[in-house]
């Protein structure tokens, strides 16, 4: 069998995960789960969200986008701090709007 190689982290993703921290989330780092599982699972507020931590330009590799296809929720792609901010506060607004409705 051949031995694994280390995950490569995006150069962007300690500083992403110290911000998001210092701002109130909760964040697993992840990225040596492989199999194109995301690197980041981060929550606050009853929201819990898959983040891709991608350095600018940067594209998916075959095995995250076959995880990302067979996963049954959005997974953001993020290449700074706001990218997961502004997906969480979208799902923030669809979360009150849903209990509006009922």
């Amino acid at each position: 069998m051949t031995p694994r190689r280390a995950a490569k982290v995006d150069l962007n993703q300690k500083k992403i995960v110290k911000e998001l921290r210092e701002i109130g989330f909760s964040v697993a780092v992840t990225s040596t789960a492989h199999h194109g599982f995301p690197d980041l699972v981060c929550a606050m507020g009853g929201i819990t969200m898959l983040i891709e931590v991608k350095s600018p330009g940067g594209g998916l590799t075959p095995d995250q986008v076959r995880f990302h296809s067979e996963w049954c929720d959005t997974i953001v792609i993020a290449e700074r701090t706001e990218d997961v901010v502004e997906d969480y506060n979208r799902r923030v607004r669809l979360t009150k709007r849903n209990r509006r409705k009922k």
